[in-house]
């Protein structure tokens, strides 16, 4: 597949096809269950989304598949950031590809090529357990916002278009993290109008600082739960955010019959 460029300047980064990336994340058939990005959101214009639920509903998990899908078919890089180092060393790093692993993505994703992946320095590559062959090239590599100054002398990513900051609202938020938020997406996408930015979090915490930093704190007020919009803020910087509730907490039938079983203490 030929690769666009936008305002066909490669300094501008890759024009993505959202349609095209949507398909190849729905030949993986993902359980209708699980959470898909796509239904969230429309992701076209905008460059910021946000995904708020009470609980893990996946949205690490497919959000980086629909990377995995960016980087097959644009060779885009998956840029993962937590707030600290200790987030990304390789103990607290391992159940990311769970589910990814155990659905048998990577082989569906790389034709067979590969079946697994490892860590190695910060940096996700796909890997063959049987051949003992690892790619040469990292499809996700892992930052932390506490090494931002760090970041800005050494890191380059010129295809590093989906940035993913997960659960970025915790009891480790400090003072200026936006600030080292944004010095952090700087170092990344540099002059590149491709990027976007995803902000995950497992809580509905309405009157987080964040929201007051990205300039639509009273908007957030307003939405109901279970429900996706799409504001612009007095900046003119798109941001669209999803609040998931009820929804995201409902269990097929056979999860509650199984609970039934061995859980039904309360």
């Amino acid at each position: 597949m030929e690769i666009k460029f936008i305002d066909n300047n490669k300094e501008h980064g890759i024009k993505y096809d959202f349609n095209l990336i949507r398909k190849e994340l729905n030949k993986l058939h993902c359980p209708p269950t699980v959470y898909n990005p796509f239904k969230s959101h429309v992701i076209k214009s905008g460059k910021w989304y946000l995904d708020l639920s009470e609980r893990s509903t996946g949205k690490s998990t497919n959000w980086i598949l629909l990377g995995l899908c960016m980087n097959k078919l644009y060779g885009t890089q998956i840029i993962y950031v937590r707030e600290n180092v200790d987030m990304i060393r390789p103990a607290h790093s391992r159940q990311l590809f769970n589910t990814i692993l155990e659905w048998d993505y990577i082989s569906r994703l790389t034709d067979g090529a590969y079946n697994s992946v490892k860590y190695q320095s910060r940096s996700w590559f796909y890997y063959n357990t049987e051949k003992d062959i690892m790619a040469d090239e990292a499809f996700m590599v892992s930052l932390s916002l506490d090494e931002n100054i760090l970041n800005k002398s050494s890191f380059n990513a010129p295809r590093g278009d989906l940035i993913i900051f997960d659960e970025f609202i915790s009891k480790h938020n400090y003072a200026n993290q936006f600030v080292d938020l944004c010095d952090t997406l700087k170092t990344i996408i540099r002059e590149r109008d491709s990027a976007i930015i995803v902000l995950l979090a497992n809580t509905i915490d309405r009157h987080t600082f964040w929201f007051k930093e990205l300039g639509i704190y009273e908007q957030i007020q307003k939405m109901e739960i279970d429900t996706s919009k799409e504001y612009t803020n007095k900046g003119g910087t798109v941001i669209s955010i999803a609040l998931m509730g009820k929804k995201a907490n409902q269990m097929p039938e056979h999860r509650k019959e199984h609970n039934r079983k061995f859980f039904g203490f309360l």
